[in-house]
């Protein structure tokens, strides 16, 4: 392994890391789930406005800019992205939620085919297939439980993240962090403006200041500065962590007991991104994953 190899595993692993109190955090707070993506969302803009203004100094405006029309685009997709994962996570077991945001790079394997006209090798098929498999026994368990709402919107935050990563690839020459940003920001303009109510419980600020401040531009950084380094492959073994560790954590922080249908599916997709990354490495795929993982750091702005 080489040095460069050895920074970009570490920064990715500790990026990775850093997302995993994501959805606990959404858990802990009380208020509703459109209050909270506001809150989530202006908070996290703030905290990439600074990260970008100390890396870019006299040329942060500039960087903003240069995402053009696609980053304007994007910006709206990650807005769209925070109401529907933290409603989700409201709405059904951490788990259910994670498991099923995990097949959003096989979804973007589908709209990279149709929109960029890219090849889809016969095991990233065949891993489609699985993960879809995963999903529905996921889904199972909370038809079997009474409700499938959050469920549906985990599928929702899946696609949509699809569609912001053949987005990204398109715009790869960019660095489109700016767009997560933007998109905290309209999240915040947009549901302020709807009337959401913007008063929380003193006891939700702790969560949503680590949310805004801390875990997700954290993440969000240091996975993209870590990317830099390895073949896509590689990444999707590390952002497995998080599908992972997410679940312990909601069990251990607010005793969410994983159900077996949820553990099932879980293991399903998980299997099948682990068993698509090494057939992937073992071909050869150094794809640079600069943009790719940019759906995992779910600024969710």
């Amino acid at each position: 392994m080489t040095p460069a190899t050895k920074r970009g595993t570490f920064l990715a692993v500790a990026g990775t890391l850093c997302l995993v109190p994501d959805s606990t955090l959404v858990r802990l707070v009380d208020a509703g789930s459109l209050t909270t993506s506001a809150w989530r969302g202006l908070l996290t803009a703030a905290a990439l406005s600074i990260l970008l203004a100390l890396r870019y100094r006299g040329r942060t405006v500039e960087t903003f800019r240069a995402i053009g029309g696609l980053g304007l685009v994007s910006a709206v997709l990650w807005a769209v992205n925070s109401v529907l994962f933290v409603a989700s996570v409201d709405r059904t077991a951490v788990a259910n939620t994670l498991v099923i945001i995990s097949t959003a790079p096989f979804f973007a394997a589908l709209l990279s085919k149709i929109a960029l006209n890219e090849p889809v090798a016969r095991r990233t098929w065949l891993a489609i297939a699985s993960v879809i498999a995963g999903v529905l026994v996921t889904f199972a368990g909370s038809v079997e439980a009474g409700g499938t709402d959050g469920d549906l919107m985990a599928v929702g935050v899946a696609l949509v993240v699809a569609v912001n990563l053949t987005l990204l690839r398109r715009a790869r020459a960019v660095d489109m962090v700016p767009a997560a940003g933007l998109g905290g920001l309209l999240g915040f303009v947009v549901l302020a403006g709807a009337g959401v109510e913007l008063s929380v419980p003193a006891d939700d600020w702790l969560p949503l200041l680590l949310m805004g401040l801390v875990f997700i531009p954290a993440g969000l950084a240091l996975i993209t500065a870590g990317t830099r380094h390895l073949p896509s492959p590689e990444v999707s073994l590390i952002l497995v962590l998080e599908t992972v560790l997410g679940p312990a954590l909601a069990w251990v922080v607010v005793d969410e007991a994983v159900t077996g249908a949820a553990a099932v599916g879980g293991v399903i997709v998980v299997a099948t991104v682990v068993a698509h990354s090494v057939a992937a490495l073992r071909a050869g795929t150094a794809e640079r994953a600069t943009q790719t993982v940019a759906w995992r750091g779910r600024v969710e702005g």
